[in-house]
């Protein structure tokens, strides 16, 4: 999504699905979404720095649940540290939860 704030700054939010693969067999009707909004200069920003953590890491892309398989048990902690600061150190806003019935 891509609006524009009261100085004319293009604003962009990204917003991700992940569904839950718990098998559970009880839906809770329940559905959230989060995401981030933010310039799209510091967009650009954060995605360079992603895109070299991910390098420095050896990831493809960052993947909380693929963590421990591909760099091992002991560094997934630090490894999330990592890329946790660049969010941190960033000016994303964080949007939600949002929760709908579904």
């Amino acid at each position: 999504m891509v609006c524009n704030d009261p100085l004319g700054n293009s604003l962009i939010a990204v917003l991700t699905a992940y569904f839950d693969a718990s098998k559970t067999e009880v839906s809770l009707g329940v559905t959230s979404i989060v995401g981030y909004v933010a310039p799209l200069p510091e967009w650009e920003r954060v995605e360079a720095e992603w895109l070299r953590a991910e390098k420095d890491w050896k990831l493809d892309r960052f993947h909380l649940t693929d963590l421990p398989r591909l760099i091992g048990h002991e560094k997934t902690p630090q490894c999330i540290g990592y890329f946790s600061e660049i969010i941190r150190n960033s000016k994303l806003v964080g949007l939600g939860p949002c929760a709908m019935g579904c």
